[in-house]
C-alpha cells in the first residue's frame, strides 16, 4: 500500500518524453515540449508541498472545532483528523492511518512535520509549536508571548489555529 506523502522524482513519471509523431490536433493533444515541464514540476512538488492545511478553533466547552480542512488525498469527513484538548494550550491531533484518495485508492498517512500559526483577535501575542509524535499524531502547543506559558487563546471562530502539515 502506498504511503502519503508520496514523494516522486521526474524519473518516476518516466523522465523526459518525446513526441512519437507530429500532433494532428494541437487543441486536443499535448506535445512533449508542453507535457515535460508539467511532469517535472509535479514531481518536484511532491517533495515540498504541504499535504494538509487546516484551521480549528475552540468552542465554549474546550472542544476543538475544525472550520477548514484541505488535504492532497481528500476533504471528505472520513478523512478529517480528530483534535483533543488535553490541557491549557495543549492539543493532540490524530489523523486517520489510511485514507481513500481521489482516485479511490487506499493510502497510508505519513506526516513528517509542519508549521502552525495563531490567528487571534484578543490582543495578546501567541505562537504555536508542533511536535510530530508518529506518522498520524501531532501535538500542538499554544504559547503566550507575554509570559512564555502554555495558554488557551480564547474561544470562538475568530480565534483560530492554522496548521500546515507535510
Amino acid at each position: 500500500m502506498p504511503s502519503l506523502p508520496t514523494s516522486s522524482s521526474y524519473d518516476d513519471f518516466g523522465g523526459p518524453i518525446q513526441d512519437y509523431s507530429m500532433l494532428e490536433d494541437a487543441s486536443t493533444q499535448w506535445s512533449a515540449n508542453e507535457a515535460n515541464p508539467l511532469r517535472a514540476s509535479a514531481a518536484a512538488m511532491t517533495n515540498t508541498c504541504f499535504r494538509v492545511s487546516m484551521k480549528f478553533y475552540i468552542d465554549g466547552y474546550q472542544t476543538p472545532q475544525i472550520s477548514a480542512f484541505n488535504a492532497v488525498w481528500n476533504t471528505v469527513s472520513s478523512a478529517l483528523p480528530t483534535i483533543t484538548y488535553t490541557s491549557a494550550g495543549n492539543y493532540v491531533m490524530n489523523l486517520p492511518s489510511t485514507v481513500t484518495d481521489l482516485q479511490g485508492n487506499t493510502q497510508s498517512v505519513n506526516i513528517l512535520g509542519g508549521i502552525a500559526n495563531v490567528d487571534c483577535n484578543n490582543g495578546n501575542g501567541w505562537f504555536v509549536t508542533i511536535q510530530t509524535v508518529s506518522s498520524t499524531q501531532v501535538n500542538i502547543f499554544v504559547w503566550s508571548a507575554v509570559d512564555g506559558q502554555l495558554e488557551d487563546i480564547g474561544t470562538g471562530p475568530t480565534n483560530t489555529i492554522d496548521l500546515f502539515l507535510r
